[in-house]
């Protein structure tokens, strides 16, 4: 190690660049210890004349962690905000350059640097970035992309938002995701009659490299079914846009999901087919090519980090074998590291980063013990042996991933040796064959579609594999809470364990170790364990699913009800992309209450997925009158699923001490000729003396009728408005009955209806009542103790 400092330097500077989303200190009082830190290391080493001595290196290691936070706090300087006060403005228009095109899918998108946004008479002349979706005709799409390149000008008229945040609780941070690529805001148009291109200056290199991967995507769309297209753009271009959902929870699933992330194993299996196929080369020529094919495929990918770290390792390697020169490993992943974050040092909190080195560093770490291990037991079987050797890798990778693969996807997969032992080959084959037919694609159409049906049948077997292992009962667990604190024990402790469990000779004192070793992991990650909605008190969460509601309840005695589970479409469905993930994170196996206000496919759709699972004990849905094509659809699908759901008729549900109660004076025969919107059932909440009362679908005729036959009963602490706070609903009436000291809004934000009313929102703040809105917080959260409910900010827990 003393070999190669810079394996210590890069070390300190990336300790550096973490410790700042730890610390908050300004860049001058940085820039002052950094100058002490150097003047001292530089006086030491003056009177001991060594840089060995123990204080001036210290010295110089603090200086270099000093130098990363000043390199990174230097570039939060320039983080992009959002310009604008309103958090959704519509009908805006954008003047600026096109900087970068994503390839197209079922949109366009682009990333612009604007300097001039118009919004009705007022001209903004402020610079900043947005991606830019043109939501268009596939058709339409091609044509711009006839004429659009990087470096050009375009006017743009649509609407234009912040970004979103967490929404809900361990969700994504897309906003935080978006300042680290200098990004401020989203801006959707739907009209080409709103697209405009005003200067056709190019951006050459950007422009060339969008053009080949373009052509690229178009020659797989035309030799390839859309599945295997989408899967062969993810592996060659970096762009997994078109593999589905379903797809990635699968490989996340069976612990293979890696190879869906372009990465040093894509990197490799380019190196194998080009050296093979510059096999009759001479060994300059060979690795010559072969350096440019791999700079070719960084570029082509969009560099992404783990390609970028990759092709650097690769190339080093490369020369120093031209050199006979022996590289150390770390000081060669020392080096791609530095040159990465030196462009930019947000990579440093990049999940593809972090994987892609930890799994390196791994492999370097552990995969010598374990081939030795392997290789000491002379495997006279060379098939085994190799089986045996590429199991070890997959296993040395694995093991410094864990806590970045838990952190991020909340599920360790059990299965991931096995499966990776058949998807990683195929992967390869899978590879080779792609670039295969789009190098004949080229010459002939006919020749490349004998390779692209081999292909296909690869795939189909590919995902096939996938499918069975991802839907084993043992193929993985789930960790919903995982925290930093919980990946930094378990780093430190396999540090501990690798550097002195080869110091012990007996096999009884290596075993009592691990086995300590292993007791401290589980006491040490349960120190930062908190619940979110903690036993013992009442909890309701409003989720955030954007134009519709969703309320999951806790009761003190840990039981759970879920009041509504959003919307769905063909391809996405609320309960699978939103709920049942936060019921894991929030250690909720199941739901004993399920309760669907009134029958809008906005308002029950999401509890397929529910019922597919298995996760509802007791399904409560209203009885309407008369012919209701949606009720029936609904109950179709339940008579078909076995499931025997309870009509709402005067329900009051007592869990341990607290009440649901299901208002139904709306859904009598007598009030059939109501619309579906007002034959709802509210729900009230009861716990000791605090309550909560979700409005549901109600409108005004329907508040009226409740205020003849429930006004007392009414009353209650917080107020979920119904209809997403539209003036169809919510008289002052019916907030004077309530008298609530809270209201929540659940709405989208940028909803085509514009909801929240200004009507309401001008109710709501003239009564003195909170307001929280899910457009704006993102999930909401009250919890009581019995006595009253209080606003939580599940952000700061």
């Amino acid at each position: 190690m003393n070999d190669y400092p810079l394996i210590k330097f890069v070390t300190a500077f990336i300790f550096g660049l973490i410790l700042s989303s730890f610390l908050e200190v300004s860049l001058e009082i940085l820039i002052v210890l950094l100058l002490i830190f150097l003047i001292s290391a530089i006086i030491l080493f003056i009177f001991n004349n060594s840089t060995d001595n123990l204080f001036s290196t210290t010295s110089i290691f603090i200086a270099v962690i000093l130098v990363g936070l000043i390199y990174i706090s230097a570039d939060k300087i320039s983080e992009p905000t959002y310009p604008f006060e309103d958090k959704f403005i519509k009908n805006v228009l954008v003047d600026g350059r096109v900087e970068q095109i994503e390839l197209p899918g079922k949109k366009l998108i682009l990333n612009v640097n604007v300097d001039k946004t118009i919004k009705g008479n007022s001209i903004v002349e402020q610079n900043y970035s947005i991606i830019c979706n043109l939501s268009y005709d596939e058709e339409v799409i091609h044509k711009i992309l006839g004429k659009l390149s990087p470096g050009n000008r375009i006017v743009v008229l649509g609407n234009i938002s912040i970004p979103p945040n967490q929404k809900n609780p361990g969700e994504f941070d897309y906003r935080e995701y978006l300042k680290s690529k200098n990004i401020s805001a989203l801006f959707n148009s739907y009209s080409p009659m709103d697209f405009v291109i005003v200067d056709y200056k190019v951006n050459f290199i950007s422009a060339l490299i969008f053009d080949v991967r373009y052509a690229v995507a178009l020659k797989l769309k035309e030799l390839y079914s859309e599945r295997t297209a989408g899967l062969l753009k993810g592996l060659l271009l970096a762009d997994r846009s078109e593999i589905g959902y379903d797809v990635k929870e699968g490989f996340v699933k069976s612990g293979v999901i890696h190879v869906l992330a372009v990465s040093g194993l894509h990197v490799g299996f380019i190196v194998l087919i080009l050296v093979f196929i510059l096999g009759r080369f001479n060994i300059y020529l060979r690795i010559t090519f072969t350096i440019i094919g791999l700079l070719t495929f960084m570029i082509i990918t969009g560099l992404p980090p783990s390609v970028t770290r990759a092709t650097i390792m690769a190339v080093l390697l490369l020369v120093s074998y031209l050199r006979s020169n022996k590289q150390n490993n770390f000081n060669t992943l020392a080096l791609a590291a530095f040159i990465i974050l030196i462009f930019d040092p947000t990579q440093i909190f990049n999940p593809g980063f972090q994987l892609s080195f930890s799994a390196v560093v791994s492999i370097f770490v552990f995969y010598p013990k374990i081939s030795k291990a392997i290789n000491d037991r002379n495997i006279t079987n060379k098939l085994l042996r190799y089986i045996l050797l590429f199991v070890g890798l997959s296993l040395a990778a694995q093991i410094g991933t864990i806590p970045f693969t838990i952190y991020y996807f909340e599920k360790l997969s059990l299965i991931s040796l096995a499966a990776n032992l058949f998807v990683i080959p195929m992967i390869g084959i899978i590879l080779g064959l792609g670039i295969v037919t789009i190098i004949i694609g080229s010459i002939s159409l006919e020749l490349a579609y004998l390779f692209s049906l081999t292909n296909e049948f690869i795939v189909d077997s590919l995902f096939m594999i996938v499918n069975i292992l991802s839907s084993l009962s043992i193929s993985h667990l789930s960790f919903p809470n995982y925290s930093i604190w919980d990946g930094a024990v378990y780093i430190i402790l396999l540090t501990i364990l690798t550097i002195y469990f080869k110091k012990l000779i007996r096999l009884t004192a290596k075993s009592v170790f691990v086995i300590l070793i292993a007791a401290n992991l589980l006491v040490w990650s349960n120190v930062d364990n908190k619940k979110l909605m903690p036993d013992e008190k009442l909890s309701v969460l409003f989720v955030d699913v954007g134009n519709s509601e969703s309320a999951i309840i806790k009761f003190p005695n840990k039981k759970t009800a879920m009041v509504n589970f959003g919307g769905g479409s063909d391809n996405y469905n609320t309960g699978d992309a939103v709920l049942i993930p936060l019921l894991n994170r929030l250690g909720i196996d199941k739901i004993n209450y399920g309760i669907i206000s009134h029958l809008n496919r906005n308002k029950y759709l999401g509890i397929i997925p529910f019922i597919e699972k298995n996760l509802i004990d007791t399904l409560l849905i209203p009885n309407v009158y008369g012919s209701d094509i949606e009720l029936e659809l609904f109950l179709d699908y339940l008579i078909d699923k076995n499931i025997i759901p309870q009509y709402i008729n005067k329900n009051k549900i007592t869990v341990g001490n607290s009440r649901i109660f299901l208002l139904d004076e709306l859904l009598k025969s007598e009030y059939a000729y109501f619309n579906p919107m007002n034959r709802s059932t509210p729900v009230k909440l009861q716990y000791g003396k605090s309550s909560i009362l979700l409005m549901s679908g109600v409108e005004k005729r329907g508040e009226t009728l409740l205020l003849e036959k429930k006004n007392m009963f009414l009353k209650s602490d917080v107020i979920q408005v119904a209809n997403y706070g539209s003036n169809i609903s919510t008289t002052p009436e019916l907030l004077h009955a309530v008298n609530p000291t809270y209201s929540i809004i659940s709405v989208g934000l940028g909803n085509i209806m514009e909801y929240p009313s200004d009507e309401v929102l001008e109710l709501i703040s003239l009564n003195n009542i909170k307001l929280f809105r899910t457009d704006i917080e993102g999930a909401i959260l009250f919890i009581s103790d019995g006595n009253k409910f209080e606003y939580v900010d599940w952000r700061t827990m």
